[in-house]
């Protein structure tokens, strides 16, 4: 298996086949997705490839950040043993949650394989492979001839080929957990299931009155965490973090009162909702090894492996909704503007982070009670990202952060992903909304 997996949109392949010789004569080997375009089983390889790299680069630009694949490959890297090896080659708008980490700075490369402009990107590779680049002085020679016999082009500038990537090929896909048969029919809407026994009994509900949701943050917790990230986790853009804390709008959004779940939907909820309906999930459909029953017997835990509709389905039997951000928020900054659920100052004691609980997964919905926000909800941050009722261009928010993150900076109220609605993961869970209990 090679030691890096480089990902980009396909029209970048040129590019991408040159930063691979490069790498390749600089001692490590290298995998571009070659195979994908030789139409092999691409689904299985990439997968193979992508579990067994130590490093990830992934090629920004304007067509990458536009990319579910690229998307798809870039989220796995970073959440599965810190592979992630970003690196701009073109001027474009990187999505979140990837503009917050440290971005290899590629647009000044002029393409040369001996260019003082790699020695950020070699150190990074170096880091996470575990050895140095030892030169291969022929072949460098031989790619520099190539590159000034090209023009000596920056890789911004080389030629665009056509787009091979399958169309309509959906990210849940890109789920990385096993082989995917046919993309199965869509599921019921959850307006038509029929239920077949009452709402769960093993999920309980927090009033949250009405009151504002806050965006914005003081100078005072900008700075607070700048210093936290700086000083803690080089893995991120400290000054990025704190310019897009800034970059929140200065108008408060008035949030009606509403009841939320205490806690992520668990799996002993989940277990009555299909017992109750007989509801197949998209990743059981899929045929997925790994899918919700997988930590079936771990009934405290929280629900994984399910996608939007799987969540918007046992919400529809449950009586309740899909919060919205602002609902989410509103529950997790409470009247004070807090920074996190417990308060400003991030304790990784106080959630199931990379940092409290590393080489575990889910944990008990109810560990972490002093991490408990200000209304007594507990994991707004930590143990499993949650989907959101709220989207945009067909992509649902994701909030909270998980136990694969480093939640003092994912669990941030700004580091909301906006996910394909098919997309499933090991961390992403949801919980639910109601009328407040007065009101039903």
């Amino acid at each position: 298996m090679a030691d890096i997996f480089i990902s980009y949109k396909s029209e970048r392949r040129n590019a991408a086949e040159h930063l691979a010789e490069i790498l390749t004569d600089w001692g490590y080997t290298v995998w571009w997705d070659y195979s994908l375009i030789a139409g092999v089983n691409y689904v299985q390889e990439i997968q193979r490839e992508l579990w067994n790299a130590q490093a990830v680069i992934v090629l920004w630009c304007e067509r990458s950040v536009k990319s579910e694949w690229v998307h798809a490959e870039a989220m796995f890297a970073h959440k599965n043993g810190d592979k992630l090896v970003p690196a701009w080659i073109e001027s474009s708008v990187i999505p979140l949650p990837f503009n917050i980490l440290h971005t290899v700075d590629l647009l000044g490369w002029d393409g040369g394989p001996r260019s003082s402009h790699l020695r950020e990107l070699m150190r990074q590779l170096a880091s996470k492979i575990g050895r140095e680049p030892v030169a291969n002085e022929a072949g460098l020679d031989r790619v520099e001839r190539i590159w000034k016999r090209c023009g000596a082009p920056p890789l911004s500038q080389f030629a665009l080929g056509q787009s091979v990537e399958p169309k309509g090929f959906p990210l849940a896909r890109m789920a990385f957990e096993a082989p995917v048969p046919d993309v199965p029919p869509p599921p019921k809407h959850p307006e038509q299931l029929s239920p077949r026994a009452p709402a769960s009994s093993s999920l309980t509900f927090v009033n949250v009155p009405s009151g504002p949701c806050y965006w914005r943050f003081s100078r005072e917790q900008i700075a607070l965490i700048e210093r936290l990230v700086r000083d803690k986790y080089p893995r991120y853009d400290a000054g990025r973090v704190a310019d897009i804390m800034r970059k929140q709008p200065d108008s408060q959004v008035d949030v009606p009162a509403f009841s939320i779940s205490t806690t992520p939907v668990t799996n002993a909820a989940f277990a009555e909702f299909v017992e109750a309906t007989g509801y197949v999930t998209h990743a059981e459909k899929r045929g997925q090894g790994n899918n919700w029953r997988s930590l079936r017997d771990h009934l405290d835990h929280p629900v994984v492996y399910v996608t939007f509709d799987d969540a918007r389905a046992f919400c529809a039997w449950n009586k309740s909704a899909l919060p919205t951000v602002e609902q989410w928020v509103r529950a997790c900054r409470g009247n004070d503007r807090r920074i996190y659920p417990w308060g400003d100052a991030f304790d990784s004691a106080k959630c199931n982070t990379n940092e409290s609980c590393p080489g575990e997964r889910t944990t008990s919905v109810w560990r972490f009670e002093s991490g408990k926000s200000p209304f007594g909800c507990y994991d707004l941050v930590g143990n499993v990202e949650e989907w959101t009722a709220s989207s945009e261009s067909g992509y649902f928010a994701v909030l909270g952060g998980s136990y694969a993150d480093s939640c003092a900076v994912e669990g941030l109220p700004i580091a909301n992903l906006y996910s394909d609605p098919s997309q499933l993961s090991s961390d992403r869970g949801f919980r639910c909304v109601r009328p407040p209990a007065s009101s039903r």
